[in-house]
């Protein structure tokens, strides 16, 4: 058992039926549920059966605590744009990477596609998904 399950999953192994292999793990689970329960006991104090339960601790810290679910960044949109200031993305024109000689394009298409290009609004909705954390 964990320290985080909630008591309830406590309370439902212990008050399960011993088989007749195991009525000595029963009976040592219905023990640490009461002490866990009880205030008179001390904390550090030994089970009947000589083994230290895990119920030194309070119900409270049995609860597991509310966390917030951790979004992950789509890797390929953070490779592509990048989030500006005023929460805008730039990205980088396409078509740039080869086949790009004198007689191929002309140096004015050459240098229009080196500028940099910004999403559209409908491009920025989708991308504020994608990556969660860049605004």
């Amino acid at each position: 058992m964990l320290a985080w399950q909630p008591v309830r999953a406590l309370a439902r192994i212990a008050a399960r039926p011993p088989s007749a292999s195991s009525w000595a793990t029963a009976a040592f689970a219905s023990r640490s549920l009461t002490r866990l329960f009880s205030p008179s006991l001390p904390s550090n104090a030994a089970s009947p059966l000589g083994v230290r339960t895990f119920a030194a601790s309070t119900v409270a810290s049995l609860m597991r605590k509310p966390t917030r679910i951790k979004l992950k960044t789509h890797s390929g949109a953070a490779k592509r744009f990048k989030a500006i200031a005023n929460g805008m993305y730039k990205r980088a024109h396409s078509g740039k990477a080869h086949l790009n000689s004198n007689a191929s394009m002309s140096s004015t298409r050459l240098n229009r596609l080196g500028k940099t290009a910004y999403a559209n609004t409908a491009e920025r909705r989708k991308l504020r998904k994608l990556m969660p954390y860049s605004c």
